[in-house]
């Protein structure tokens, strides 16, 4: 059994990648409300189009060691962390996961973590057309598994609570981030999308904290906290069970 999953992990790895791939496009493209399908890969700087062997993900960038093989422009470091972290984050999911059918949303929230951060992180803003899409497939996974109405009460529990602490502390969610959590929600229910936020709040406080110590940033300054709902939503949704069991039993 143990090695059907490492091989079904291996094959999600792959996959993973090539779905990383896409996801520097979208980065780069959506928050300037470019199209990600139009045009076809191309050097920015020289326009060349890319051919397939320049398009394989990870090993082109370390083949052609981080530039492009027309100008000498260099790609971002940015397109091989994606890659990676997708690649990486899709294998580990399937081998804790598989065969049960809650990979789909873990795999869902890892993408949409994924591209959601490094945007939020480059730019301030969660884009809409991301959060449709993540919405859009969760909704159809809970439709197609009958298990809408978890779904719909995940969501609306997460927006409240985020919703009251933004009012609260002035500010402290961004709309996008409100967003966001009303799709984690909505993927994983009310008591993992509960945990969800309750891991994204604590290791964005230990961040917050941290930099402050460390005279970083002030007490004015924000962060993005796209990455912390992505890291508590992928955790919640590889061990959520576990840990919420672990936790009950303790009490």
């Amino acid at each position: 059994m143990t090695g059907l999953r490492l091989v079904a992990a291996v094959w999600f790895a792959v996959v993973g990648a090539a779905l990383g791939s896409f996801l520097t496009v979208v980065v780069t493209r959506l928050p300037e409300g470019r199209s990600v399908v139009h045009p076809p890969s191309h050097c920015p700087r020289c326009g060349t189009r890319l051919r397939a062997a320049e398009l394989v993900p990870v090993l082109s960038y370390l083949l052609q060691r981080g530039r492009c093989r027309h100008c000498g422009e260099g790609i971002p470091p940015r397109y091989l962390l994606i890659e990676l972290a997708a690649a990486l984050g899709s294998g580990a999911l399937a081998f804790l996961l598989l065969p049960s059918s809650r990979l789909f949303p873990a795999l869902l929230l890892l993408l949409l973590g994924i591209a959601a951060s490094a945007i939020d992180v480059a730019h301030g803003i969660i884009p809409d057309r991301l959060l449709f899409v993540g919405a859009l497939l969760a909704f159809g996974w809970r439709l197609f598994g009958g298990t809408l109405l978890p779904g719909v009460l995940g969501a609306a529990l997460l927006t409240a609570i985020a919703l009251v602490i933004a009012l609260v502390g002035r500010g402290m969610f961004g709309l996008g981030d409100l967003k966001y959590l009303a799709v984690v929600g909505l993927a994983l229910g009310p008591a993992e999308g509960g945990l969800a936020f309750f891991l994204a709040v604590m290791t964005g406080g230990i961040y917050a904290v941290a930099l402050l110590v460390l005279r970083r940033a002030t007490r004015r300054d924000a962060i993005a906290f796209g990455p912390f709902i992505a890291l508590g939503s992928v955790a919640a949704a590889a061990v959520g069970p576990a840990l919420l069991t672990a936790y009950t039993r303790f009490l």
